[in-house]
């Protein structure tokens, strides 16, 4: 099921199974670390890439205002990080021969922040997310292992739809532990 453009779509997917990623410097990506806060996945293709990163720049500055983000974001879980923002790059047309040459090209695009690259989509096809879209998917989960059907929201658009922002504020708000910061 695809989720509608600015809205949420609750229950829309069975499970979260974490899959094997890796990010833009060859390291996987220790998705049992982030189990204690929750997470947000910005999922994106070429046409959405601009736009995820809006939102990650948006959640990070209202939920995780002291934390800045580095390129070993995808292996640490750091105090200041009341939620866990994952860029999911959805690369599934790239051939494996020039993978190498993607991951260095987001080294040097991604500087500051770790981004998990989707090459096989595996992850991206869970929430039935292709990367031909030119709008970012948001997928928001609690903390803790394995989360299922109605404890998981998504949400499509783009952060300039202010009716959008205010849902996703108040969707992660709801997911913070009643001592996070709740901006």
């Amino acid at each position: 099921m695809k989720a509608p453009q600015d809205s949420t779509a609750k229950t829309a997917f069975s499970e979260f199974m974490t899959v094997p990623l890796s990010d833009q410097f060859g390291n996987g990506v220790e998705w049992q670390l982030f189990e204690s806060v929750p997470r947000v996945l910005l999922f994106a293709g070429k046409e959405a890439g601009a736009a995820a990163k809006d939102w990650g720049i948006f959640l990070q500055k209202t939920f995780n205002p002291t934390f800045r983000p580095t390129p070993q974001h995808l292996q640490t879980l750091v105090p200041e990080e009341h939620i866990k923002v994952i860029a999911v790059a959805t690369l599934p047309e790239v051939p494996l021969l020039f993978r190498g040459l993607f991951r260095s090209g987001f080294r040097s695009d991604a500087k500051d922040m770790g981004l998990a690259l989707d090459f096989s989509r595996a992850l991206s096809k869970q929430f039935s997310y292709d990367g031909s879209e030119t709008l970012p998917l948001l997928v928001m989960l609690r903390k803790g292992g394995p989360a299922k059907g109605s404890q998981i929201v998504t949400f499509q658009g783009l952060i300039s739809d202010v009716k959008l922002q205010k849902q996703v504020a108040t969707q992660v708000r709801k997911l913070l532990p009643s001592s996070a910061p709740k901006n």
